[in-house]
């Protein structure tokens, strides 16, 4: 186990290579630039595959309402300290709100994970690192908040926490100003 200033030290370390990324320096010339090189605000993210048991569907597939795209692993413990936000989705808005948690590890460990925790999520597994790279994740947690439009509205970087993730969603389904 890794001392806790020392994963500071190594969590900062990473938050400064990534400032001074080639992604950071377009982001000073991009307005729709994020933190991630091949996602875009406002722009429809990379499409993917996935099957969550009811047979194979796209992301575009999900268009027409919010969906939130989550990267993790059960590893990491800024991941597990947000999937209880993530867990009140379904209760909080129903089929209003899609949600997909993107996991690399071997198949059935996320599945397993969340069952021991109470949490009922849904797992695209990727352990060939496909979707990852789609999205050029490097450090995780990652969410991508894909509005209604099907366009990306917002990347964070790092764990998240209820409230925030709610007001996000509530803005997504907020109606048009008009």
């Amino acid at each position: 186990m890794t001392p806790p200033s020392l994963q500071r030290l190594s969590w900062l370390a990473l938050c400064l290579a990534l400032a001074a990324s080639p992604a950071s320096a377009r982001a000073r010339h991009d307005p729709n630039a994020t933190p991630l090189a091949t996602v875009f605000l406002t722009k429809a993210p990379p499409d993917f595959m996935f099957d969550l048991g009811a047979g194979p569907r796209y992301l575009h597939d999900l268009a027409g309402k919010p969906v939130i795209v989550n990267f993790w692993d059960t590893y990491c413990e800024p991941c597990q300290a947000e999937l209880g936000a993530f867990a009140k989705i379904d209760p909080t808005y129903g089929a209003a709100v899609g949600v997909l948690t993107v996991n690399d590890e071997d198949p059935g460990k996320a599945q397993e994970f969340l069952a021991e925790r109470g949490y009922r999520l849904p797992v695209v597994q990727d352990p060939a690192r496909r979707i990852f790279a789609l999205y050029s994740i490097l450090p995780i947690p990652v969410t991508v908040i894909v509005g209604r439009t099907g366009t990306v509205s917002k990347v964070i970087v790092g764990e998240l926490d209820w409230d925030e993730l709610h007001a996000d969603i509530d803005a997504e389904l907020a109606p048009a100003a008009r």
